[in-house]
């Protein structure tokens, strides 16, 4: 009888438990990861259509390409500017040093006297 009575008492259990589960399951599970992914199917139709995405992307890509070429096109403008200039500066440092006459040290002296006055006249070489 004790066998019988605590059989019983399994199967009382066991119902109880089953018809909670069975309640869970028709309310839908609560842990979190349902309730986010009950959220995202309510929030897709709010998302835009994968092709408007992509033609967005590509608008960004190619903003992206047009800044960098600009920004090395400006970077060659600037080395091709530095440039003219240190040939600029070499050149002028060539045109100063040629405004200098500097005559060979093998210069001759030429004593030249007039009637009237006496002139020294020094005769040699170029170098630049």
């Amino acid at each position: 009888m004790v066998g019988g009575v605590l059989s019983a008492a399994c199967v009382v259990v066991e119902g109880r438990e089953l018809k909670k589960t069975l309640e869970r399951i028709s309310e839908g599970n609560p842990c979190e990861k349902a309730e986010q992914v009950r959220t995202i199917k309510e929030e897709l139709e709010m998302l835009p259509d994968s092709s408007l995405i992509s033609a967005e992307c590509k608008r960004v890509f190619e903003l992206a390409q047009k800044e960098k070429e600009r920004k090395e096109a400006a970077c060659a403008l600037s080395l091709a500017h530095m440039r003219r200039e240190e040939k600029e500066a070499r050149d002028d440092i060539a045109f100063d040093n040629a405004d200098h006459v500097v005559l060979d040290t093998n210069a001759k002296v030429r004593d030249e006297t007039s009637e009237d006055e006496s002139t020294l006249e020094i005769v040699g070489k170029e170098i630049s």
